[in-house]
Parts: structure tokens; sequence; C-alpha cells
């Protein structure tokens, strides 16, 4: 929802450009960690939703499934929640669930609100809103409560994208004649400053890298609309996609080496792509019919241990089996920042489990034991439903 701005840049750019609303919308800061699922907006059966994939492309899941349009998603911070716009009708909202797509709640209600960014505590939202009669970002607590704005002025702020230190937002605002310019101003809307300033261009789409250093931003300055990144100051601005098609709304990678976009194949085909942070390797990810687009990139920011490996040494050993045993039996099993043995633990994207119970039966028992001591001599294994294979690694949420 680039509202002034999209207006002007499309005047510029007439004739030229291949742009739709739906593909100048933001994508929002992505914060430090492993690299997880993509979410992403797509109309493959006509119908807005939000879906999510493997960073390769693979595994494309539907997350949700109605006859409203949804779009914008933006991934929590310790990505095991979704931010997204619901639109019925002519109203807009902020909405939240679960990664899996359950639990889906709605945290604003009066209308026109778009372009959800999680704050990195992963206690509030930042979002545009058109309420007041003009674009101004504010925020909501992530529950739905404690509503407020950020910026009150006539000018017009919108795609809000958070500082991974939570410090600062990046936004479009306005630059001359109304033609957006990427700003940056303390977390609370104070001391805004224009980062781009480019007369007679417009730059939207701010997103910022994961240590906190760059920033990515689309913009029409050259023959197209490309994805540009510059140093958070503003300085060293560097266009990595240059070419005739329009690319725009950068997501880096939560490990900061990569960096998704959209990129407009035809009119009615867009597609999500990713790079390198430095250009080169483009790929489509998508290649599917429709609009792919709006992508927004997971941090996996648990600890990865390996299941069966219960003392953490990085090997399922007879060590781990003595660990169980010790444990099973009432005795001592100190093994620093290891997950204690029989706690309950929360196992990324699986069901919780105990950490010893490696066959996943509800306790922790001899019969652990033993299946360590048979991984460890390279013998079979039958483990209980959706328990993890022993010897895999698996992310525990921090």
């Amino acid at each position: 929802m680039t509202r002034i701005v999209l207006a002007a840049l499309v005047a510029l750019t007439v004739g030229v450009l291949l742009l739709t609303t739906a593909n100048t919308k933001p994508t929002d800061a992505v914060f430090p960690g492993a690299n997880g699922l993509i979410a992403f907006t797509s109309d493959v059966d006509g119908d807005s939703e939000i879906a999510v994939m493997n960073p390769d492309g693979s595994n494309v899941v539907r997350l949700t499934d109605n006859t409203v349009r949804d779009d914008d998603p933006d991934w929590s911070p310790d990505g095991t929640r979704i931010a997204f716009t619901r639109y019925d009708g002519a109203d807009s909202n902020i909405w939240v669930m679960n990664a899996d797509g359950s639990g889906q709640a709605q945290l604003t209600t009066v209308a026109d609100n778009e372009e959800p960014a999680w704050s990195p505590d992963g206690l509030r939202i930042a979002f545009d809103t058109n309420r007041n009669g003009n674009s101004d970002i504010y925020v909501v607590n992530a529950d739905g409560t404690g509503e407020a704005p950020i910026t009150t002025a006539v000018t017009q702020e919108s795609e809000p994208s958070w500082s991974p230190d939570g410090s600062k937002i990046a936004y479009t605002g306005q630059g001359d004649i109304w033609v957006g310019d990427i700003w940056v101003m303390d977390s609370d809307g104070s001391n805004a400053i224009d980062l781009t300033n480019e007369p007679g261009t417009g730059d939207f789409n701010p997103d910022w890298s994961p240590d906190g250093q760059k920033i990515a931003f689309a913009s029409n300055r050259g023959d197209s609309v490309d994805v540009y990144v510059m140093n958070a100051d503003g300085t060293n601005t560097i266009n990595l996609t240059n070419q005739p098609m329009s690319d725009g709304r950068p997501a880096w990678s939560p490990d900061g080496t990569m960096i998704a976009h959209y990129r407009q194949i035809a009119l009615d085909d867009t597609e999500v792509w990713s790079m390198n942070a430095d250009g080169s390797g483009k790929q489509n990810l998508t290649n599917a019919a429709g609009d792919q687009s709006d992508p927004s990139w997971q941090a996996l920011t648990g600890d990865d241990r390996i299941w069966g490996d219960n003392n953490c040494s990085q090997q399922v050993d007879p060590v781990d089996s003595l660990f169980v045993l010790r444990a099973d039996a009432g005795l001592s099993t100190n093994t620093g920042d290891c997950p204690d043995m029989a706690q309950d633990i929360e196992v990324l994207n699986a069901s919780p489990h105990i950490w010893g119970d490696v066959d996943c039966t509800g306790a922790m028992t001899p019969v652990d034991s033993l299946k360590i001591l048979r991984y460890d001599a390279g013998l079979s294994l039958s483990q209980e439903a959706d328990c993890p294979e022993i010897g895999s690694e698996v992310t525990i949420p921090l």
C-alpha cells in the first residue's frame, strides 16, 4: 500500500514498467538467525493467500485458505508467528497466526491498516494506516492492545521496517514532489532523516539487513524498478538487479547472505526470486501461474542440538545412554548448557518432547538408553510417529 508514492511513481514510469498495486507493497525487516522458511503471497488459484516454502522454492504449503484477500506476511523475530494483512471488502486489518497457519487472530479493528512489521523483541507490530486521511505509521502490541501512532504529520509515511536492534524504523516518506524517499527515524518517531533524497525518483520497500549495517530497497531511479542496497546511513548505493523487469520488495535472509525479492515477468505474472547479497546467483523460486510476491524470511533463532546427544557432545554415543540411565535412576546429569534430562522442550516446527526421551513415548526409561546403544551400533530403530530421528539435528527455541 504505497499510497501517494505509488501514484507519483506510476506517473513517472508509465509505458516502461509493469507495476501493480500488489507488487508495490513492502517487505519488513528480518532478524538474525539461521535461514528458515520463506513466507509469501500467492494467488496461484486466483485468490490471494499466505503460503510458505523452503528457501530453494520446494515444499510450498498454503497457510490461509478463504474467500478474502491475505497478503503482506511478516515473520516474528523468533520465527513462530506471522503477521499479515487481511482485506475484507473495503476493510483491511492486521492479523497474526502461528507458523503453521493455526491460531489466526485479528489485532486491529479500525479500517485501512496494512503492512505489518514486527519489532525485534516480538512485543509490538508497526503498520501503516490511512485512518486519518493520510498515511501514518502506528504500533500495536502483539496481543492487539496499546494501539498508538508513531507519526502524525500531514506528510505521508508508510512501509515501516524496524532495525534489528529496535532503536530505529526505516520507512517510505515524502521526498520532492511527493515522490517517496527512504527515511529513518528513532523508534518513537523522532529524529527523522531522509537517506536517499533523489529528486524525481521513487524509493520504497526498505528492509534492514540482519546485522543492521545495510538497507535494501526498491527504486525507479534507473530505466526500471530495481533492488538496491545502501549503507544504513544512506551512503554507497548499489543496484543489485539492474535489468528491464520490475524488481522490488527485497527481503534479507536471516544469515545476511541472500536477498529474496519479487520480479514481475509480465502483467499478472510475478515470481519470488532470490539472489546472493551482492546480486549474483539469481534464481526463480516460485515459477508458478499468477502473482507470487511479498517474501518474508523466517529466522530460526533457537539452539541446534542432535536428537539423542543427551550430553550435547555433538555426537550420539554410549555416554548418552549412561546419561539416560542416570536420569531415570534419579542421579545427577549435570550437562552445563545442555537441556536438563527429562525436561519438556519444544522442538521448532514439531511437537513438544522430553529431552532424553529419544523414542518419544512420553517418559524417559532404560528403553531410551537401549535405543541410543542400538543407534551407536548401527542397528535398526523403530520410532514413535513424529519423533525426530536419532542423530538428526533439531532446533530448540531459546
